[in-house]
């Protein structure tokens, strides 16, 4: 129905009601939903105000607080999101740059090393954005845009008004079968999957899930975005841990019981 609320608003009402609750574990930090939203508000504010609205931004960065702030700001800025592993090979890095004719590009400190030699003389990107990092020496004609940058940028107080019909994010096949092809997924999609399963799932806020998927694997969406819309604390599994996941479980207490509702006090 036309009432209905857009995905961005969705999310951002989410955020602002379960504002001191824990959004995000990584490791031992903790991460509230307030402090995600307004990071991601940031990213937006820098995505609208360089003329990147409807446009396709690339998250090249995994299990990072910055890869949560790059996807949800790029929801707010009315952009779709195209996940990217850093390991992928340049190649098909540079295909799916081309192919989504990326101009943006959001990383982390952590994974850049992994990613500097396969980005910087792809053609058609020009900013890459480090939602946490302080400086990081990048060639040109690359631009890096650094936390303390991001200040300077108008944050958007709400997110920007959307169609249903823009897409959400495109995620790539493994083009195993020849050139990787995009899969877009529209803003209606996501919202109609997340409303249908929050009714087959019913969690009490402050309950603790697992992101176990690598950002650029379908089934990540659902880890990413249903914790968001129903105030649960994703817990992030580090890429070392996947292969024993009952130990991760049990350390992190997945859902086994309530746990605190704020990340005050913890």
């Amino acid at each position: 129905t036309s009432s209905m609320k857009s995905l961005g608003d969705e999310i951002f009402n989410s955020m602002k009601r379960y504002n001191s609750m824990c959004a995000l574990k990584i490791g031992s930090r903790q991460i509230s939903y307030d402090e995600l939203n307004n990071k991601a508000l940031s990213v937006a504010g820098f995505l609208s105000n360089h003329g990147m609205v409807n446009r396709n931004v690339g998250i090249v960065t995994q299990r990072s607080f910055s890869a949560y702030a790059g996807i949800l700001g790029t929801i707010y800025a009315g952009c779709a999101y195209v996940p990217i592993n850093p390991k992928y090979p340049k190649e098909r890095i540079s295909d799916i740059v081309k192919q989504a004719d990326i101009k943006v590009l959001v990383g982390s400190e952590s994974d850049w090393g992994e990613m500097r030699d396969k980005i910087h003389d792809i053609d058609g990107v020009k900013y890459v954005l480090f939602p946490e990092a302080r400086k990081i020496f990048l060639e040109k004609p690359l631009i890096g845009v650094f936390e303390s940058q991001l200040a300077n940028f108008e944050i958007l107080s709400v997110p920007l008004k959307t169609e249903a019909n823009e897409n959400v994010y495109i995620m790539f096949t493994s083009g195993s079968t020849g050139t990787p092809k995009g899969v877009q997924v529209t803003r209606k999609n996501l919202q109609s999957f997340l409303n249908n399963m929050s009714r087959f799932i019913n969690l009490e806020p402050g309950y603790f899930s697992a992101q176990v998927h690598n950002l650029s694997f379908d089934f990540s969406v659902f880890q990413v975005f249903f914790p968001m819309i129903t105030g649960g604390t994703n817990c992030i599994v580090h890429e070392e841990e996947i292969y024993c996941p009952s130990d991760f479980i049990i350390k992190e207490e997945i859902n086994s019981r309530k746990h605190s509702k704020s990340t005050k006090n913890i």
